[in-house]
């Protein structure tokens, strides 16, 4: 779904890395994964980010981030 919803291309592997990198990350069920997709798209379309820069961002920090105590939200802000 991430791939249909990205503003550029990226593969059906690519995007199911990335779900499922954020979903152990920030310790979330499988039915939260369209959450991860939404909140990705809506600041992509909200701000001057393309949502592949944001997925790859996340991917680098999302552990880290959590092990803080952020949220994948407040990560995602930060990133942006």
């Amino acid at each position: 779904m991430f791939s249909n919803v990205a503003d550029e291309e990226i593969s059906a592997a690519d995007s199911a890395s990335f779900i499922i990198s954020q979903l152990i990350a920030f310790n979330k069920k499988a039915d939260e994964a369209i959450n991860i997709i939404d909140s990705v798209n809506e600041v992509a379309n909200s701000f001057s980010v393309n949502s592949g820069d944001l997925a790859t961002a996340l991917q680098v920090v999302a552990s880290s981030s959590a092990a803080m105590g952020n949220s994948m939200e407040e990560t995602l802000g930060l990133v942006c």
